[in-house]
């Protein structure tokens, strides 16, 4: 899924938790597969800064866990066959 994503990043200076919003998930995905600087900024302070390593990690295990909740509308979902209701065949084992 793409569009806005907001996460919060620390800023160094006056070491508050800053929300930063409306940034692109397709532009964030690939700056962090390509390694490229992903910014914070306080509108406070007005100060950008690199965002951590960790917050690197945050910000990827949260994009991943946001994509992977979120159906997408023309794939059906998909149950395992030993899950169908009524379908006893699939949960005998071969020797039965």
């Amino acid at each position: 899924m793409d569009g806005p994503f907001s996460f919060t990043s620390l800023c160094p200076r006056c070491g508050h938790e800053r929300s930063q919003d409306d940034l692109d998930r397709r532009s964030l995905r690939r700056s962090l597969a390509l390694g490229h600087l992903i910014e914070g900024y306080c509108a406070t302070c007005d100060d950008l800064w690199p965002i951590s390593i960790p917050e690197r990690a945050s910000l990827a295990q949260a994009l991943a866990a946001n994509e992977r909740h979120v159906p997408t509308p023309d794939v059906s979902q998909i149950r395992p066959a030993s899950r169908r209701a009524g379908d006893a065949s699939a949960r005998r084992s071969p020797k039965q």
